[in-house]
Order: structure tokens, then sequence, then C-alpha cells
């Protein structure tokens, strides 16, 4: 038999299983979910902000910002009515920038047309919203029998199929299937919270909990001795390392910082002004060929400090960071906004977690409440 007539008979005797699996699935959910607080509403607003949240997130550090985020931000209205240099401020440290922005742009486009749309379908046409968190939203806010398939659901039922090729095409299409024959099987916004739930506790990427999973004899991974070898995985590339000299570069008792512009890589944020180095640069050479090119500033006085490392979703930086003075007195020439900031106002404006972590090292005092907030040593994006 080959082995695509292989998958369709493993798909078509699972998805017939389906019911009964979802009811062994639900009867472990009900004695072992974690108490979480969006489990705690039908509000379609305060589900989107923990979906939203959660992308690309773990539970743990989305828990130290969604209950905050929701009493700055409690409704659509008033996310929409912010600016964007406020929201990115209540977004600092969870890194995925893009992921504010476009909530922000959802939040006036649910306004314009006068409420939430209470389908998945309608749901996806908003920005930054996909077919599973659509799904999710759709299911645990209005009851719709909206599937899902995040990256928990797609690695449990790839286990299951003892799939072990990468679920794309006609594959990706036969996951949806099961999922949407869940969501009919029982109450879509229990199937759903469940399959989530066994996929962050239990069906781990890594290390599987396997001894107390509720699925065992349905599982082709787990009766193949080795379920981490399901789904394969695509192979891991060593992340370029950037070295990267930055300026604190000092007026008077402030400092200069610089705007990112809106859009692209960090787009928004506040940072120290430098850049990468060039090949063959030390790392006061690159900051003030950065600092002549993009400010048309020159430095005097470069007093290094010890670098920081800081890690992104697909490469690494070591920011080399210089106390300096501008020569002269001068002015920046740059068509982004630039402040001259003192250090006790850090804290007004939001910058990356790799800067966070420079501001840590010189002024370790005024960011010790940052930092015992988990600002640092979090991973951004874009």
């Amino acid at each position: 038999m080959s082995r695509g007539r292989t998958e369709e008979v493993s798909f078509a005797a699972l998805l017939a299983r389906v019911p009964d699996l979802m009811g062994t699935l639900l009867d472990w959910y009900r004695r072992s979910h974690r108490d979480l607080p969006w489990r705690h509403t039908h509000d379609p607003y305060a589900l989107w902000v923990s979906e939203v949240m959660l992308q690309q997130t773990q539970v743990s550090t989305v828990l130290a910002y969604y209950e905050r985020f929701l009493r700055r931000y409690p409704d659509v209205e008033s996310l929409a009515a912010t600016d964007e240099e406020a929201l990115l401020k209540a977004w600092e440290g969870l890194g995925y920038y893009g992921r504010a922005k476009r909530m922000h742009l959802a939040a006036r486009a649910i306004l314009q047309r006068g409420g939430w749309p209470r389908r998945a379908v309608e749901l996806q046409a908003l920005p930054g919203i996909g077919r599973s968190t659509a799904g999710a939203i759709a299911s645990f806010a209005f009851g719709e029998a909206a599937p899902i398939l995040d990256g928990n659901i797609r690695r449990i039922w790839a286990r299951l199929l003892g799939l072990d090729r990468p679920a794309s095409g006609q594959v990706l299409v036969s996951l949806w299937r099961l999922s949407g024959a869940a969501v009919q099987s029982a109450d879509p916004a229990l199937v759903n919270q469940a399959l989530m739930e066994l996929g962050a506790t239990v069906c781990r990427p890594r290390n599987p909990f396997c001894g107390v999973c509720p699925l065992p004899s349905w599982c082709e991974a787990a009766l193949s001795g080795d379920p981490e070898r399901f789904p394969p995985r695509s192979p891991r590339h060593a992340r370029p390392l950037l070295e990267v000299s930055l300026g604190i570069i000092w007026r008077g008792g402030r400092f200069l910082v610089t705007k990112r512009a809106p859009n692209g890589f960090l787009g928004g944020l506040w940072e120290l002004p430098g850049g990468k180095w060039q090949e063959g640069e030390t790392a006061p050479e690159a900051l003030r060929r950065e600092l002549r090119e993009e400010l048309a500033l020159e430095v005097i006085h470069l007093r290094p400090h010890p670098a920081v490392r800081h890690g992104y979703s697909h490469f690494e930086v070591r920011l080399h960071p210089f106390e300096c003075e501008a020569a002269d007195d001068a002015e920046p020439h740059t068509p982004l906004a630039h402040r001259w900031i003192l250090s006790e106002e850090i804290g007004t404006l939001a910058f990356p977690a790799g800067t966070h972590k420079v501001f840590a090292r010189m002024f370790p005092i005024r960011s010790r409440a940052a930092e015992s907030a988990g600002r640092y040593g979090t991973r951004d994006g874009p």
C-alpha cells in the first residue's frame, strides 16, 4: 500500500473514532485543566486579548501581562482610542510587537462595523486574526462549532496518526477536518480548550508525558516508543550573532534616544542610537560611523561598558554600549523622532528588551523595578 493510501486509511479510522476520543479527552480535561483567568469569561474582547498574547508566548509570561493589560484597556473602545506609543508601552516585554499594532487596527475596525462579529469566518476578516484565533474566539465567546489547529493541536493529531512528514497541503486539510469533527462531537468551547490543554501540558514537543495522557491507546506515536519523532521537526539552524555598538550620548544630565520607523522590525519602539559592525570595524569605529551616517553626529570621550547579549526569533545580538558626548553639543539630524531624556524617564517609553538589558547595567537601581516585573531576558519579535 502506498504511503498516501496508508495515511488515508489511518485518517479515516481516526476520524471515525473522534467522538469516543473527545469523550475521553473531556473527562480528563474536567479533572485536570489549569485554572487560567481567560477561562472564566465569555467576553470576546478579553478572550481575543488572551489569544493574541498567547501566540508565540508562554502562558507563564502572559499571566504577568493579561490582567494588567485589561485594567488599562478594559474594552475594545479603550483599545481603539489609545495611541500607538501608549499601547506599545503596555505591551513592552511581550515581544512580537506587530501583534499589538494589529490589535489596535482590529479594535478600530470592530467599532466601525458596529460591534463584534459572531462567526469565525467574519472574525478572520479583522487584522491579525487568523483561522485558529477566529475559531477560538467564536467557540469560547459565541459557542460556534469552529475548529482550531494551532501548533499544539496539530502536534496532537500528528502523533495520534503517527504522521512522519510535515503537515502541509492535503495533510493539513485532513488535520483541519479532524479538528472540525472534534468540535461537532461535543461542546466546541470545551473541546477546543481540552485539545489546547493536552498539547500544552502533556503532549509537549519535547519530553511528552505519555504516562499521564488520557489517549495512549489511540496514539500511534506513543505506541512507537519514540513519540518525540512525530511530527518530524525542521532542522534547527544556528542563529547568526550580530555585533552592535550603542551610544549613551550625554548632554548635560540627559541622553539621546531615537524612535524606530513605524513599520518593520521593532517598529515604533525607542532605542539607543547605533548599529551593526561592518567587516573589520572595531566597536568604537562602528559607533562613530553609525552616528555619523544616521544622525550626522560626531561623538567624543567614548567610555565602554560590558556588552550584553540578547536573542530574537532568528538571530542574536551582542550589544556594546558606550557612554559619550556629542561634539560641540550638536543636535542630531534625522527624520526619525528623537528625545534627550533623563534616566528617570526610561519607564515612560517603550524600548526593546535588549535595550532594557543595557539600562539594567547602566542604571541598576532605577531599572530594578522593571527587571523584577520580568521585562529583561525576554525574546523580542517583530
